[in-house]
């Protein structure tokens, strides 16, 4: 994946304006993301190119710097903002950070959900359905049987 960036020269000093790539060729997801020392080493690893300048004899990427970076390689921590999709309802909630999204996914069922479905997912979880022996079906058949329950 190469990655061009526009330099702009202010009193001697190089600012990174933005950076242009060709991307949706593979109709992925792609999300802009602020550089920063942990963050660099992880996308270095994943393949990504993040210029860098010499700062106090160091290599370090320019302040404000951003990088364009598939949504799937994003760190678990993030607080990058996306929009969250309802597997329910196919609702859609805005603004919401990666992190807290994947950590949602990891504590249930794995879907995502809005805040009225996540609420029916909580009460169907708390009150459950009783066991057998506890239903008024087992415990008064005459009840049952006359159709009053149905």
């Amino acid at each position: 994946m190469e990655f061009f960036y526009i330099q702009k020269y202010e009193n001697r000093r190089v600012k990174l304006v933005s950076i242009i790539t060709d991307t949706y060729k593979d109709d992925s997801y792609w999300i802009l993301v602020a550089c920063g020392n942990n963050t660099d080493k992880h996308y270095e690893q994943l393949g990504y190119k993040i210029p860098k300048v010499k700062n106090y004899g160091k290599m370090t990427s320019p302040r404000g710097t951003k990088i364009l970076i598939k949504i799937d390689d994003l760190q678990t921590q993030s607080t990058a903002k996306i929009t969250k999709v309802c597997d329910i309802c196919s609702k859609q909630v805005h603004n919401q950070p990666y992190g807290i999204v994947i950590n949602a996914r990891k504590s249930t069922d794995g879907k995502d959900r809005c805040k009225k479905c996540g609420i029916n997912y909580a009460r169907s979880l708390y009150f459950g359905n009783p066991p057998y022996e506890k239903t008024l079906e087992y415990n008064y058949p005459k009840i049952s049987a006359s159709g009053i329950l149905n």
